[in-house]
């Protein structure tokens, strides 16, 4: 069992979000007055995660609409996730004794609750993930043809935030 003093979010904000299609990233779009990047960090800080490094974009200016920033370090990100995450990694004071979440900016909707069960798996094991099982159907395909249907049973979809 791990004895965890606290649980340091580490939170990567720093991606473009091309793939959103929007020329404002998505972890700084309003949803409901606030930015996803606010609502993650209010959701991971109800879940019991804190406090947290996040990444942001070369440039960019701290958002404003973060409640109780205090406990909050910003350090530039870098060209993937994987180097974000080491960026806030670096800039952290993790001990030994601290268990780290990670969670993406842009996935505003986790549920407090879900942060909980998370950090108590990974205090139990000393390391989890949130997951989901796979619902959706899921075709081999090559070359633009249907080659199987797979089975999804034992799959699962890993979800943020990893601790």
């Amino acid at each position: 069992m791990v004895a965890a003093e606290r649980i340091l979010g580490l939170v990567p904000a720093a991606g473009a979000g091309r793939r959103f299609g929007d020329p404002e990233p998505k972890q700084f779009l309003s949803v409901a007055g606030c930015s996803s990047l606010a609502w993650s960090l209010r959701r991971l800080r109800a879940g019991g995660v804190g406090p947290f490094v996040v990444a942001l974009p070369a440039g960019c200016p701290l958002p404003g609409d973060l409640v109780d920033p205090k406990d909050v370090g910003w350090v530039e990100g870098g060209a993937t996730r994987q180097e974000s995450v080491a960026r806030c990694l670096d800039a952290s004071d993790a001990a030994d004794e601290d268990l780290v979440a990670v969670h993406d900016a842009a996935r505003p909707a986790v549920h407090p609750r879900d942060v909980c069960r998370v950090i108590a798996a990974a205090a139990r094991t000393g390391a989890a993930v949130l997951g989901r099982p796979v619902a959706d159907t899921l075709k081999r395909v090559e070359e633009d043809r249907i080659l199987a249907t797979e089975e999804r049973g034992g799959l699962w979809r890993a979800e943020p935030p990893q601790v």
